[in-house]
């Protein structure tokens, strides 16, 4: 997804939306990567995202709560993996998926308002 948004980008920069899009990939990849480093990159690159999208489109109230919850995702992603850590390997997994999926519901939520 993530280079379908790149090559959009680089034929419009200024495209709102898809920065929005590009953002919440950046978060999706954060919250799936347990190396916390890789993961504080990926929330960077996303509030980045937002920060351009919310610049085009400075009353988008959608693009304001994404830049806001990706202020959080460090913190929520540390608390994630220190819950994952705590359990054993195959109970872990339908947790992560249930994190996932509310994230993903959220995305779409914000995005049907938007």
């Amino acid at each position: 997804a993530v280079s379908k948004f790149d090559s959009a980008l680089k034929i419009n920069p200024k495209k709102h939306d898809a920065l929005w899009c590009l953002g919440n990939a950046y978060t999706s990849q954060g919250f799936l990567n347990t190396d916390v480093g890789k993961a504080h990159d990926f929330f960077g690159k996303a509030a980045t995202c937002f920060e351009k999208a919310l610049a085009e489109d400075p009353k988008n109230d959608v693009y304001k709560k994404a830049l806001e919850m990706t202020s959080k995702a460090p913190q929520l992603h540390a608390e994630l993996q220190k819950q994952l850590q705590t359990q054993q390997a195959p109970e872990a997994v339908p947790e992560l998926t249930a994190v996932c999926n509310a994230i993903q519901q959220q995305q779409a939520q914000a995005g049907a308002q938007g």
